[in-house]
C-alpha cells in the first residue's frame, strides 16, 4: 500500500507552487491514500489531491475555503492505524497516539522540517512543507514530503526533498510491532 504524506502547501497563501521536480514525482505514482495535516491551501489545492487519490486532511489552520475540517483523523493502511494530528509538541503527540490507538502517527512541525523515527514500535512522520512555505520560525524551508510503502507490519518511509533544483530521496523501514494495540512511552 502507497501512501502520500503531505502538508504545509500554503498555496497561494506563501506559496506558489510546488517545486516541478516534487510535482512530476507526485503524479508519476498511484496512491491508496494521501494524508495531510492540512495548510494545503485553497479548494483547488485540495481538489488537486482528490484527484491523485483517497484523501484524509485536518484542519492545518489555513485552508482557505475548505469547511468541515476536524483536528485529528484516522484511516486504516492495511493492518495498521494511521493516526493524523496537527500538534506539534511530543507529549501532545504521544497523547494523540494513545487516544487513537495508531501505529503510525502523521504530525506537524512548526519548522516544516520532514522527520520519520519510531518510539516504542510507533512510527512518528512529519512531511514538512512540499512547496517550501515559509513557516513562522524557519523562512528557508527545503521542499519535502513522504511517501510510505507499507508492506504488511513494514513501514518503508521515502522522504523526497528539493535543494537548489536538485531533487534528493532517502529511506528508511520501520517495524511496526504491536499493530492496533500500539502504546507510546507514558
Amino acid at each position: 500500500m502507497l501512501v502520500l504524506v503531505i502538508a504545509d502547501l500554503f498555496i497561494p497563501l506563501r506559496a506558489k507552487a510546488i517545486p516541478q521536480e516534487l510535482n512530476e514525482l507526485l503524479q508519476k505514482d498511484t496512491y491508496d491514500l494521501i494524508v495531510s495535516t492540512g495548510n494545503l491551501g485553497d479548494k483547488s489545492v485540495h481538489s488537486y489531491f482528490k484527484e491523485l487519490g483517497k484523501l484524509v486532511v485536518i484542519d492545518g489552520g489555513h485552508d482557505v475555503g475548505v469547511k468541515g475540517l476536524e483536528d485529528t483523523a484516522e484511516a486504516m493502511a492495511g493492518e495498521l492505524k494511521i493516526g493524523v494530528t496537527r500538534e506539534s509538541e511530543f507529549d501532545k503527540i504521544q497523547s494523540v497516539q494513545r487516544k487513537l490507538a495508531a501505529d503510525i502517527v502523521i504530525h506537524k512541525s512548526p519548522s516544516h522540517t520532514c522527520t520519520a523515527f519510531s518510539k516504542k514500535g510507533v512510527v512518528y512522520v512529519c512531511p514538512g512543507s512540499a512547496s517550501g512555505a515559509f513557516s513562522l520560525s524557519h523562512h528557508d524551508v527545503t521542499p519535502s514530503f513522504l511517501v510510505l510503502e507499507i508492506i504488511d507490519t513494514d513501514v518503508n518511509v521515502y522522504q523526497y526533498s528539493c535543494e537548489n533544483d536538485e531533487l534528493h530521496v532517502t529511506g528508511k523501514t520501520f517495524t511496526i510491532t504491536n499493530p492496533l494495540n500500539a502504546k507510546s512511552e507514558e
